[in-house]
């Protein structure tokens, strides 16, 4: 038994499961149809809000073109509002395969969108530019109905960050029961329930498998609501009635206002040109690029690397909850996602960028295991005179605490507890360091020493001629380690970051750092 029909016959077994215990012992009849707006109004209109918290959101700008899209003239405050006859038209002139008829609670549903949330539909327009092909294209290669793409607007707004009270997640809001049961991973550090492309192929595969049991479109997608089970039960309720509208009377409050919401998201996406409405100009990331990886790599990593926001990484990879992507346990690659141009920069420095956070990793675990010699010692005290002896360092133009702590061997935090410095400041001081006695003389040369030769000495540097191709950089004002790696051919900002012991945002106006430039 293939992986899908094994887990057909799990989804069987589930429905039967649900259809048997949730056979009522009395038939209930819900009349109250300004309920049924509400609950499900309440949803929608919080998860519109919850778009104005997404950082690219504030990149987004109205469409510079609306003078060729306002083809009814409109001007900027106008509100157009329709009677009941143009929009049963126009959701007629849609010729959709999903019956999308039109009625009172359709209506408050479409003045939801046209009137209270604007901006938000606005918003909505805009990143539909990025997320309804790829809706399309899995849509087409499952042969659904090119209707279901509007789900994902009353499920999230588009936002693949969208979490539920009830946990369900992602664009499509997918369980945690579901998810698992389509073979989506949940960890630590990864919920595929966010990645836009994952969770589309498995939230159709859904769609299909409950068409296969319902046949139905609109109880397919009451069921997507309320669950296979709960949908079976309000079937019962109605005395087994064939048609959904006879059975949507029995269905919960949130569902009878799921499929009036789905018709009018329809509706505005279609005709959100009759209601002086816009699309957004998306921040758009462009062509992406799918780079596999094997390796636990955090997103800062990336980032410093390549010069890329941070923020970017996240958007285009949102699955990685804890922004980095694990080490495959498997052998089976995780999927990057970046821009081509910045796909291109990080083949060319794959190497570099792993070497980095195996230092990175070995740093960790330094700190939390406890590293040679005097890396987890106490200050110097009268109890241990005989293992460690104290040194000085002076301070140098372009030092930095990240570095010294490299050549003496200890960790930062030891360098600003020894000398009393909580707020990490170090220029112009002259610093005590607790090394072990058995080596003093060792680090007392430290001291002396050329930059050029402390960081020969800690493998930074090789050779002996190491000052050649050095150059000495004070850093300027609105200066980033990208702009500085550009005016030296060859020179790439990671390598400015091991060889000053900097981070990308590390560097500061009137600071002098180093670069090996290309001989």
């Amino acid at each position: 038994m293939n992986a899908h029909a094994s887990r057909y016959v799990i989804f069987l077994i589930i429905y039967c499961c649900f259809c048997i215990f949730s056979i009522p012992l009395k038939a209930q009849k819900t009349e109250n149809s300004s309920l049924s707006f509400s609950a499900e109004s309440l949803k929608i209109e919080e998860s519109l809000d919850k778009l104005t918290s997404l950082w690219y959101i504030g990149k987004m700008s109205r469409d510079t073109n609306i003078d060729n899209l306002n083809k009814y003239k409109y001007k900027p405050y106008d509100v157009p509002s329709y009677p009941d006859s143009i929009y049963e038209k126009r959701l007629e002139s849609l010729q959709s395969f999903i019956p999308l008829p039109f009625n009172q609670i359709i209506r408050k549903y479409i003045e939801v969108y046209s009137v209270k949330k604007r901006e938000q539909v606005e918003t909505m327009l805009g990143l539909s530019v990025y997320y309804f092909p790829i809706f399309e294209a899995e849509l087409a290669r499952q042969g659904m109905p090119m209707e279901l793409k509007y789900i994902p607007i009353i499920e999230s707004a588009l936002n693949t960050h969208a979490v539920s009270k009830s946990g369900a997640t992602g664009l499509w809001q997918f369980m945690y029961a579901t998810a698992r049961m389509y073979d989506l991973q949940i960890t630590s550090y990864i919920d595929e329930r966010r990645d836009p492309y994952k969770l589309t192929e498995k939230a159709v595969t859904y769609f299909n498998d409950l068409y296969h049991v319902f046949g139905d479109w609109l109880y397919v997608i009451a069921s997507y609501n309320c669950g296979p089970g709960t949908l079976n039960k309000a079937i019962i309720q109605s005395g087994y009635k064939s048609n959904f509208w006879q059975v949507y009377p029995y269905l919960p409050d949130e569902t009878r206002g799921y499929i009036p919401a789905f018709i009018a998201a329809n509706y505005i996406m279609n005709f959100y040109l009759e209601h002086n409405l816009y699309p957004k100009n998306i921040y758009d990331p462009g062509i992406l690029d799918t780079i596999h990886i094997r390796r636990r790599l955090r997103f800062d990593i990336i980032a410093n690397a390549l010069q890329i926001p941070i923020e970017k990484i996240e958007e285009l990879n949102p699955q990685y909850i804890r922004d980095i992507i694990p080490q495959s346990a498997t052998g089976e690659p995780y999927i990057l996602r970046l821009p081509i141009d910045y796909a291109v920069k990080f083949h060319a420095h794959r190497d570099r960028i792993f070497r980095y956070q195996d230092y990175v990793d070995q740093k960790e675990k330094e700190k939390s295991w406890g590293a040679k010699d005097m890396k987890t010692t106490t200050p110097f005290t009268s109890e241990n005179t005989n293992t460690y002896a104290l040194v000085k360092y002076t301070i140098k133009s372009g030092d930095n605490l990240k570095q010294i702590a490299e050549w003496y061997d200890c960790t930062e935090s030891d360098i600003l507890r020894w000398n009393n410095l909580p707020g990490g400041a170090i220029a112009g001081k002259v610093l005590n360091i607790y090394v072990p006695t058995q080596k003093k003389e060792h680090y007392e040369q430290i001291n002396t020493m050329t930059w050029s030769e402390k960081m020969q000495m800690i493998g930074k540097i090789s050779g002996s001629n190491s000052d050649i191709g050095l150059i000495f950089y004070t850093v300027k004002e609105g200066d980033t380690l990208w702009n500085i790696a550009r005016q030296f051919p060859g020179v790439t900002p990671l390598e400015i970051m091991e060889l000053n012991g900097v981070d990308a945002d590390g560097i500061k106006p009137g600071q002098t750092i180093r670069i090996k430039t290309k001989n």
